[in-house]
């Protein structure tokens, strides 16, 4: 899997902006926050990341726990993973980012992890590995400041490449949901930062028909709930061949707060009206008959807050018994 189309829409910094100033401490002798990319066959790569204010007011990042890549296939150049991280403090504090962030970071980074290693040509294992160091910062962020950030997002959904022969015919990238904010719901179909995304453009192509909507009821429940996910349709008329890059499918986002955490992303394939669809693992590449459907449901957002905070009236006597009963 190559996915070439992604190259020209890797996320940079822009080059100019308002300075941030002064920068918001972490305090409490640094964050941490883990998380993980689902890669083929269940097996897991761990992305963690521990955050420290510097003295000179900035961060230090430090990535250098992150799993090494056991199959080769992910691997993220330090600038790339610094990008990431910049805009994961964007989003937190909101505001938009530029390049002069970089500056106030110090990233530590390990060559023989899959962060600090060389990249691939999959660009799509580098939007997904761009992706969980997002989350990953952000996470660490949501616990320093646990009422200005949101709950854990899906940063990058699924991208979905599709070919004839070797010609290239269709490649989406399809948003999942942002995570509850302590002021408001996640976002639905929510683009995220790393790659732009397709939706709700569904393109006409000969032997293809492209359908879609919200995915209802995929963002996780809390005083401030996820954002949906979304779902995309493919229905084939004529042979073609897909390549799926995707994960949180058993690693959703985490809810803060007690709040629960999305659906997670499924992918499905019926090869033929009399055939029952199947699930199709992560980061596959699958034949498509004509008469095949190809079903995507992009993972929601997570929760923010306690449900019951300031929404539930109760007598405890209701759950405990009055004094007269006891």
């Amino acid at each position: 899997m190559s996915f070439a189309a992604l190259r020209d829409r890797l996320p940079v910094l822009p080059s100019d902006g308002d300075a941030l100033e002064p920068w918001p401490r972490v305090g409490r002798g640094g964050v941490s926050f883990s998380d993980d990319l689902t890669l083929a066959g269940g097996e897991r790569l761990g992305v963690r990341v521990r955050i420290t204010d510097r003295a000179d007011g900035g961060y230090e990042i430090d990535l250098r726990d992150c799993d090494v890549d056991p199959s080769g296939r992910f691997g993220l150049l330090p600038p790339r993973a610094l990008v990431a991280s910049v805009l994961a403090l964007g989003h937190a504090l909101g505001r938009p980012v530029h390049a002069g962030w970089a500056a106030a970071i110090e990233l530590l980074t390990l060559p023989d992890t899959f962060i600090g290693s060389d990249e691939p040509d999959d660009l799509a294992a580098v939007a997904l590995g761009m992706g969980r160091i997002y989350d990953a910062v952000l996470g660490a962020l949501a616990n320093a400041w646990p009422g200005r950030v949101g709950a854990g997002s899906c940063s990058v959904g699924t991208i979905v490449e599709l070919r004839d022969g070797d010609r290239l015919v269709l490649t989406e990238v399809l948003p999942g949901g942002e995570g509850g904010h302590p002021d408001r719901p996640g976002a639905s179909a929510w683009a995220g930062p790393i790659l732009p995304s397709s939706w709700p453009d569904a393109p006409t192509i000969d032997g293809l028909l492209v359908e879609g909507e919200r995915r209802a009821g995929s963002g996780g429940v809390g005083k401030h709930g996820g954002g949906d996910g979304i779902t995309r349709r493919y229905s084939f008329t004529r042979r073609m061949l897909a390549c799926l890059a995707f994960d949180r499918v058993r690693n959703p986002p985490h809810g803060l707060d007690r709040a629960g955490p999305p659906r997670g992303t499924e992918v499905l394939l019926q090869r033929s009206e009399d055939e029952r669809p199947r699930a199709v693992e992560p980061w596959s590449i699958v034949e498509l008959p004509a008469g095949a459907r190809l079903t995507v449901h992009t993972c929601g957002g997570a929760g923010w807050g306690f449900p019951g905070y300031g929404e539930i009236e109760w007598d405890p006597s209701e759950w405990f018994g009055s004094k007269k009963d006891s």
